[in-house]
């Protein structure tokens, strides 16, 4: 694998776990939400321990071992976890392709309209 590989492997995950972290935190600050108990999520992602990715986790409905492994290390998740994935953020379930897409697109407007 070449270092472009991995380089692009890493822009998409990091554009993917921006989304999940958005939806997550709106969610938490939603009115009557039922997440509101994981306040945890709003503290920068730097800082996180083990109950932000639990909390992170139980969100997903996904392992707190997958989700950590994918947030610290992995780029590829198997097939069901990116179901639950798509799910959480509004896809339908094969449209891994379109999330990718679509998360480095917002990914690079946010950071241009820094």
């Amino acid at each position: 694998m070449n270092l472009d590989a991995i380089t692009q492997g890493h822009l998409v995950k990091r554009a993917i776990l921006d989304q999940i972290i958005t939806q997550a935190r709106s969610q938490v600050q939603a009115t009557n939400s039922i997440y509101n108990q994981f306040k945890n999520l709003l503290d920068p992602m730097e800082t996180w321990r083990h109950g932000h990715y639990r909390n992170l986790a139980c969100m997903l409905d996904m392992s707190i071992n997958t989700l950590k492994y994918y947030v610290q290390e992995g780029d590829h998740l198997k097939q069901n976890n990116r179901k639950k994935i798509l799910q959480f953020l509004g896809y339908s379930p094969n449209n891994w392709d379109t999330l990718e897409q679509e998360a480095i697109f917002k990914l690079l407007a946010k950071k241009l309209s820094v």
